[in-house]
């Protein structure tokens, strides 16, 4: 109904600004084109019939062109001349010589004199013909002011080559453009009258719809409020967020059902507070200023704040506001209250992952130099395990060392979590067995007590146990921090399907749900958005404690693993943590710890590396156990290398590939090439880039196992009985 109303208002308005653009396009068309275009025409003909009466007169010369001079020329010239003085109304006819001399002359005392102005010789002496239109009070080519209108036509009379005069006609069109003057001035009285007319008649009907308008509006008026009041009260009622009508004071003086739904508080309860029984202490001098702003300019849009429910949590909201005036003034105002709360988790959460990823991208690079460092050191400590030169002191030592070595890589792999999760060896494992030996390690010592209500029939999960294990051990740390004088943590594990709409944003699917509760001191509510942030903590940085890696760590494996971490706690009333984890049907992996031993069969193997350490230590490792290497450090060399060997005696058996070569070819491009030249090749990955996808998912890029750094002569002893079962 309002759009039809819009409609009937504007149409008039639109009308008529149409018609008098319609009306000034078509006048200003007459004007400038049409009355011009016009006069342009009827001079032509002028011009046309006047040029047209001097070629006749020139048929008659075309005989005795020789013999233009005074006295001879021809009759019937002269007889036409005197016939077009009378027919055409010309003012004067003129025959001029090749030297300019009138020998013709409609006006006799002119015969003889000579013509010696520019524009006649430039005539003669051109032989083009020249027409000119000349007004009244305008020259004439010979400098001649014009009391008529004229046509002026000069016609050259040539012999072939020769320029032998010029017939001159003056042409007196004074009578056809009077007429052509008067019926422009008489039309163009006519179009401004007309338009007048129509702009008038315009006018008149818009007033009287302005008229109709405002006795329809009167009359409507009525029936508008009472629809107005009607819809606003069902709107309000209806709402899918909260609104609130506020006094001057910022009192509550009506909530919609949605607002008593969400904040807990009654109509009544909110009809006996304000604004300020509802928000933080902290958040009031902000409230006051966007209250100021709604006295002056009469809304505000987008605050984001915070209002407490009736059971004392506190819920992010957006509001936005605008004023009711009374009598010109403000007499309250309207408030649309929107809860945010999981919107502020997802943007927290996102976040998280933003730090993550930047961080990862510099650890990443960092790892992958630490771990050649460490397959050098690794390697060349389990070598010297193995030399019979060892005795029982030295191997005390050396596996000491071998065992920092492994600690190193675990950290190397922690820090990697931040991005992607680090590298992933992922199967299907029983968490029962996990959570009890994960939890009990961090616990040794302590004087907390840790107790474990897992279901018997809970579901196995396809996790990455280290990971997991890791997230578990740190999860335990934390809670011990929270409890130096001692305390209780209790570690639950059920099997939960969650819907496809649930509360933690997951896939509709099944999922093994594990929660830790301890009785520690808790954490401040201000603290629960950044307890996931890199290097967030409330302990001292001086100290071992409070690094702040453990949560943001346990964040970004459960994340990976595509699961969800959330945690809950009251200040010295414990924490809960909740852990989800997709579950699986699949049977759980069964665990291989046989020690590998060294091939019987001597193998060949290329070993492309762009670390000279690394092929120092790998060539070691693998010619102690009698294998023939070839070291080359990128990928061109590689297959150069593995095609001169290929129909030999003796090729290659394996080759061992490292994945980026700065610069250079690397592992996955060099494996595409010796692939086309040999079908057959096998080939091993190896990679200090722990988190690279190539190294966990080796079989879709063409690679038959992986050697990961740090490796030790043992890794790669696993690696060739896998691939070398009968040798």
């Amino acid at each position: 109904m309002i759009g039809n109303r819009m409609n009937r208002s504007t149409l008039p308005i639109a009308l008529l600004l149409t018609s008098v653009l319609a009306i000034l396009f078509l006048v200003s068309f007459t004007h400038l084109f049409l009355y011009p275009q016009i006069t342009a025409t009827v001079d032509e003909q002028l011009i046309d019939e006047t040029y047209r009466s001097a070629d006749v007169l020139a048929t008659h010369l075309k005989q005795s062109q020789s013999l233009l001079n005074y006295g001879e020329i021809p009759p019937l010239f002269l007889a036409d001349a005197k016939s077009l003085l009378w027919k055409i109304h010309a003012q004067k006819i003129r025959l001029f010589s090749s030297q300019g001399e009138i020998i013709y002359s409609s006006d006799s005392d002119e015969i003889g004199q000579i013509n010696s102005l520019p524009y006649l010789q430039k005539i003669i002496a051109e032989g083009t013909p020249q027409s000119t239109l000349i007004e009244n009070e305008r020259l004439s080519a010979e400098g001649l002011k014009s009391t008529l209108d004229l046509v002026e036509v000069y016609l050259p009379l040539i012999n072939g080559t020769e320029h032998l005069g010029v017939i001159e006609v003056y042409n007196d069109v004074s009578i056809q453009k009077s007429k052509l003057r008067r019926l422009i001035n008489l039309s163009s009285r006519v179009v401004n009258i007309a338009t007048l007319i129509l702009i008038l008649s315009f006018g008149i009907f818009f007033l009287l719809d302005r008229r109709n308008r405002k006795i329809r509006k009167q009359t409507e008026q009525a029936l508008l409020k009472a629809e107005s009041e009607h819809k606003y009260r069902d709107l309000f009622e209806n709402a899918m967020d909260s609104l609130f009508i506020l006094d001057d004071q910022f009192r509550y003086i009506d909530a919609n059902p949605m607002a008593t739904e969400v904040f807990g508080y009654s109509h009544t309860d909110f009809l006996q507070m304000s604004v300020f029984d509802v928000i933080p202490v902290d958040q009031v001098p902000r409230s006051q200023e966007e209250f100021e702003q709604l006295r002056r300019r009469g809304s505000y849009k987008n605050f984001i704040g915070q209002m407490r429910t009736r059971d004392g949590r506190w819920l992010d909201v957006e509001i936005n506001s605008s004023v009711i005036i009374e009598n010109g003034k403000m007499a309250g105002s309207r408030d649309v209250v929107r809860d945010i709360t999981e919107r502020k988790k997802l943007e927290r959460e996102f976040a998280q992952a933003r730090n993550l990823d930047a961080l990862g991208i510099l650890v990443g690079g960092i790892a992958h130099d630490f771990n050649n460092l460490l397959t050098s050191v690794l390697g060349n400590i389990s070598l010297t395990k193995i030399l019979p030169t060892s005795d029982a002191k030295s191997e005390k030592y050396l596996s000491i060392a071998e065992n920092a070595v492994l600690r190193a890589k675990d950290l190397t792999l922690q820090l990697l979590t931040f991005s992607q999760g680090g590298g992933q060896h992922k199967k299907v494992v029983s968490l029962t067995d996990l959570v009890r030996t994960s939890a009990a390690f961090p616990l040794t010592g302590s004087n907390i007590r840790c107790e474990f209500d897992l279901a018997e029939d809970l579901k196995p999960a396809l996790i990455d146990s280290n990971q997991i294990s890791q997230v578990i051990q740190n999860l335990i740390l934390n809670a011990r921090e929270a409890m130096p004088d001692g305390g209780h943590i209790m570690i639950s594990g059920t099997n939960i399907s969650l819907p496809a709409d649930n509360e933690f944003h997951l896939p509709e699917s099944d999922y093994i749900s594990l929660i830790f509760i301890d009785t520690g001191v808790g954490i401040e509510d201000k603290f629960l958005p950044q307890i996931f942030d890199p290097y967030f903590s409330t302990k001292e940085r001086d100290t071992r404690k409070g690094m702040g890696l453990g949560l943001s760590i346990c964040h970004s494996i459960i994340i990976d693993h595509h699961g969800c971490i959330d945690v809950e706690s009251y200040p010295e009333q414990g924490t809960r943590f909740q852990i989800l984890l997709p579950a699986t049907n699949d049977p759980i992996a069964e665990e291989n710890h046989k020690e590998p031993a060294a091939l019987h069969r001597s193998l060949n193997i290329l070993i492309m590396d762009d670390e000279e350490i690394i092929r120092e230590v790998a060539t070691e490792l693998l010619n102690h156990d009698g294998h023939r290497t070839t070291c080359v450090e990128d990928g061109s060399e590689a297959i150069s290398a593995y095609s001169k060997k290929m129909n030999t005696e003796d090729p290659f058996d394996l080759v061992i590939l490292d994945l980026t070569i700065p610069g250079g070819m690397g592992g996955v491009e060099t494996l595409e090439r010796l692939t086309a030249l040999d079908p057959d090749v096998i080939a091993l990955v190896s990679s200090g880039y722990v988190n690279d996808s190539t190294r966990t998912d080796y079989m879709n890029h063409g690679f038959s196992g992986s050697a990961n750094k740090p490796y030790s002569i043992q890794t790669l002893r696993q690696e060739l009985e896998r691939l070398f079962p009968h040798n």
